[in-house]
């Protein structure tokens, strides 16, 4: 019974050991955003650069223009990456007086969205929007 026992405990170990963590790619975003309809725009990034472009944890991200509003998408190695990452930008804003932003965030990836405005009524309907392509990504 106890050899039986351990011989599970294995199968168990060596099965939680090999599960690979899903890397969403910026491809993955791009397309999911598009089925739900949801247009990005490629931008530059801005010569005098706010908080929200700037490198994290060791990447720049990819910006891009959602309704005239800045879109930043980050993609890590990794979802302990992606976590730090966010868990820097905590400590560096932590003082700072921000505009108005949604953070969103799965897997690998990070994305600022910054609205910059109060506008309520757009602002839910967008984030739902963002919301149900994020939940398609991996499908």
């Amino acid at each position: 019974m106890k050899k039986l026992f351990v011989v599970c405990l294995v199968i168990l170990f060596v099965l939680v050991g090999c599960q690979k963590e899903r890397k969403i790619s910026l491809d993955d975003v791009l397309s999911a955003f598009e089925q739900q309809g949801l247009h990005l725009e490629a931008s530059e990034p801005m010569k005098h650069d706010t908080i929200f472009g700037a490198k994290l944890y060791g990447k720049k991200p990819k910006t891009y223009l959602l309704n005239n509003k800045l879109f930043h998408v980050f993609i890590y190695n990794s979802s302990t990456d992606r976590i730090e990452a966010l868990n820097k930008f905590k400590e560096k804003t932590a003082l700072m007086n921000l505009l108005s932003f949604s953070i969103y965030e799965k897997d690998n990836m990070l994305i600022f969205y910054v609205y910059e405005d109060h506008v309520i009524n757009k602002n839910i309907e967008i984030n739902d929007s963002i919301k149900e392509a994020l939940n398609h990504l991996g499908d």
